[in-house]
């Protein structure tokens, strides 16, 4: 299975709890970056770049109708943050095997609510930014691949070690 080709077989949106999977339109769901510095060593004729953790994370999506309830998360200032779960399901298409499902877990603030451009015979929709995302969670077929808090120092499966020494 590790060699197959995956496409989507469908995904979904819940804003603070609501159910989109009549109105999604296109979902991203954060691009994983890493932060980096240079550093050349002055007894060397060599650079290196060092992982100095993570950028922050942007989570997008699209949606089509008057969606009012995901609008309304919008303006309520620094600090107020949301929930927001995307689900993926994805199948090998070579491959007799069952449904891959994703799930991505993120708490942020609704920073960017922008209609699409008014023209006739069309329909309307909205295109969402959610920012200042304080956590992600990245789950695929129930193991936890990723998961990121802010609030608990960052990489939750790798600082166990770091936040116990510094007494967290």
């Amino acid at each position: 299975m590790a060699n197959d080709l995956y496409t989507y077989e469908g995904f979904n949106l819940f804003a603070q709890n609501v159910n989109k999977s009549l109105q999604l339109k296109h979902l991203t769901t954060g691009k994983l970056t890493e932060k980096t510095e240079k550093f050349h060593p002055g007894f060397s004729n060599m650079e290196i770049e060092l992982g100095m953790g993570l950028e922050a994370l942007m989570f997008e999506f699209e949606t089509v109708g008057d969606d009012i309830e995901t609008l309304q998360l919008f303006g309520f200032g620094a600090g107020t943050v949301q929930n927001f779960s995307a689900y993926k399901a994805s199948k090998g298409r070579f491959e007799e095997g069952p449904v891959n499902q994703t799930i991505i877990n993120v708490r942020g603030r609704l920073i960017s609510a922008e209609e699409d451009q008014m023209e006739g015979g069309k329909l309307i929709g909205s295109k969402y930014k959610v920012s200042e995302i304080q956590m992600y969670r990245h789950i695929r077929n129930g193991q936890i691949i990723h998961e990121f808090d802010f609030r608990r120092g960052g990489n939750v499966l790798t600082r166990g070690d770091v936040n116990a020494a510094l007494g967290l």
